[in-house]
């Protein structure tokens, strides 16, 4: 191929991309005219009810394998029977120590 030729062929190349890039924006668009439009509305968070895709086996662990620590619980004045009973229910579950975050106050003599 000659200069000439060359500069002839990439003029032409040019042209049709330039060409391409005018016309295809509005075909694209009498095209999306053209659809029949189905205008979806977002659910409010009252109607939005979400279908999980999580499956898996449910594995229930009723018993910690190693001791840990509760580092934030409330107790308000518990009785006797109500720290025995914490204490029970503590062992149960391997809780080790429990902090109690609820305050108060000493009893003034």
């Amino acid at each position: 191929m000659n200069s000439r030729q060359t500069i002839t062929f990439f003029t032409i190349i040019l042209v049709a991309i330039l060409a391409a890039f005018i016309v295809w924006p509005r075909v694209a668009m009498t095209q999306q005219d053209e659809a029949p439009q189905k205008k979806q509305q977002t659910p409010t968070i009252d109607e939005y009810q979400p279908k999980s895709t999580l499956v898996t086996k449910e594995h229930k662990i009723d018993r910690a394998k190693f001791p840990f620590i509760d580092i934030h619980s409330h107790h308000w004045n518990p009785t006797p029977e109500e720290v025995d009973r914490l204490v029970k229910e503590m062992d149960a579950i391997n809780l080790r120590v429990m902090v109690n975050l609820s305050g108060g106050e000493r009893e003034k003599n």
